[in-house]
């Protein structure tokens, strides 16, 4: 049996069953929780979470720096062994820009961890 997320990144909320958060079997509400976090808002561990709220405009190298500041948000779980084998594609659509992180966790399962937020 599969455990269901903390998180769930589509709804950005905690998961409920029978009233209470579900256990997350995989890395994915560490992943998600990285990546929604603005780096630098939390005293206690400074380093948590990612820069996307630095990006204020659109411009040919927005992608390229949401995979760079997604890489570096989730670089404790690299370095951990948390997760492993990460791919980070960035992408702008419009006054969107979304990150898609596929990573493998500690099972060997694949996972897949979509954020997106306005820009600015």
């Amino acid at each position: 049996m599969v455990a269901r997320r903390w998180i769930d990144p589509d709804a950005r909320d905690y998961v409920l069953e029978h009233g209470r958060p579900t256990a997350d079997a995989t890395s994915t509400s560490l992943v998600y929780l990285r990546l929604a976090t603005e780096r630098g808002s939390c005293p206690v561990l400074p380093s948590l979470g990612s820069r996307f709220h630095e990006i204020r405009k659109v411009t040919s190298s927005t992608p390229r720096a949401l995979e760079a500041y997604a890489r570096e948000a989730v670089a404790d779980l690299i370095a951990s062994g948390r997760i492993r084998s990460v791919t980070i594609a960035g992408s702008v659509d419009g006054d969107r820009m979304a990150v898609v992180v596929s990573f493998r966790d500690r099972a060997g399962q694949t996972q897949l961890v979509r954020f997106s937020r306005r820009v600015g």
